[in-house]
């Protein structure tokens, strides 16, 4: 297994109960898992004492590492070298993945039988070139069938112990450098190796500036500050790429200017892919002006630009005033209406008419003339 499986274990089982010996390939290539996993093993072996630590390397210091576990027993073997032939591209590579994926079919359909072992640089090369591989393979019609595995550290230890298992046809094996130090691989054949790997780098210059001191300011502060001005650029990074682009855009696209400017053909044709999907994004959310004028006053309200808030704020109280005044005098009007109405109807007044009045006006007897005795 890879080492960074094996420290995840130690997260959940500190004393890896479930091995009785741990061997440790390749030691001289010390990244930061296989130290820390040196320095786990010192401590589990000192309460384990039934655990067997082998470290193995062909071209390490030996007495450093058993000092470091503890003065233990060095065994030397005699190794065994076998012919290995070595065959260059004639041609540079603009696309190591894509010639990768190339020289695999070419090494398929025209060469015996072996396995493939491939080393690209991470995790999304090697996944990008399986299914590349089963692509390309499934539109051939005559070719053998071919079994594609991929390995990297991050991969399951399940997924990772398919490539030594036995398979009825040729497999191919995509890793990355973790199969030249970590694991062995039996009965491969022919080796595709791209030269590309991932470096963990400590840069000390741009870790000092990037942490500047908190504490105190330099008395020569006005000379430091001078100084790290040369390690600003005037122009953004991506106004740079950005005109980068644009010359090559300029000249055609083509390969040929990249190779002459020192420039990564694959990044500038990502480029291009991503201007096609802005571009595509663009029109399909463009605005149908028809919409805007239908639907846009839900949205937006228009207004003078130049127009102050409190000009605004006047037209607005005017405005109130006015209508107000309106319905009063509307309000006044229809009572001097409701008043005049009132009185017409108490002027027409209809009489009713009753016998012994002339002209249906009534006439009413005087009443006898009373005389005082």
């Amino acid at each position: 297994m890879a080492d960074g499986v094996l420290l995840r274990e130690t997260l959940t089982r500190r004393d890896l109960a479930q091995y009785t010996a741990i061997i440790m390939d390749e030691a001289h290539e010390r990244t930061l898992n296989t130290d820390v996993l040196l320095e786990l093993l010192k401590q589990i072996v000192a309460i384990r004492r039934d655990l067997k630590i082998i470290v193995t390397s062909a071209t390490m210091n030996a007495q450093r590492f058993a000092h470091f576990f503890g003065n233990t027993p060095v065994l030397t073997i005699p190794g065994r070298t076998f012919p290995v032939e070595i065959m260059f591209s004639k041609s540079p590579c603009e696309d190591y993945a894509d010639s990768a994926v190339c020289q695999v079919m070419t090494i398929h359909l025209s060469q015996s039988d072996g396995d493939i072992l491939v080393f690209l640089p991470g995790q999304e090369d090697i996944e990008a070139c399986c299914e590349t591989l089963r692509e390309r393979f499934s539109t051939i019609d005559d070719a053998k069938p071919l079994c594609v595995l991929p390995i990297y550290s991050q991969l399951p230890a399940n997924f990772q112990a398919k490539i030594f298992e036995p398979a009825p046809t040729r497999k191919v094996v995509v890793a990355t450098n973790i199969a030249e130090t970590s694991l062995t691989v039996d009965g491969v054949k022919h080796i595709v190796d791209r030269g590309y790997y991932k470096l963990k780098e400590v840069v000390a210059i741009v870790s000092m500036l990037a942490v500047p001191s908190v504490f105190c300011w330099p008395k020569e502060r006005l000379e430091s500050d001078a100084a790290r001005e040369k390690f600003f650029v005037p122009e953004s990074n991506h106004l740079t790429l950005l005109s980068l682009y644009h010359q090559w855009y300029s000249n055609g696209c083509r390969d040929s200017w990249c190779t002459r400017h020192f420039v990564r053909s694959k990044s500038m044709r990502k480029a291009s892919e991503a201007c096609d999907q802005l571009e595509y994004m663009q029109c399909a959310t463009a605005i149908d002006p028809k919409w805007l004028a239908e639907m846009g006053l839900m949205f937006f309200s228009l207004r003078d630009s130049g127009a102050s808030r409190k000009k605004h704020a006047d037209l607005h109280q005017a405005k109130t005033e006015s209508e107000f005044q309106l319905a009063q005098e509307e309000e006044a009007a229809r009572a001097a209406a409701e008043r005049l109405r009132a009185q017409s109807r108490s002027v027409s007044r209809s009489h009713i008419a009753t016998p012994g009045c002339a002209n249906n006006i009534p006439r009413f007897k005087k009443p006898p003339r009373r005389t005082n005795i």
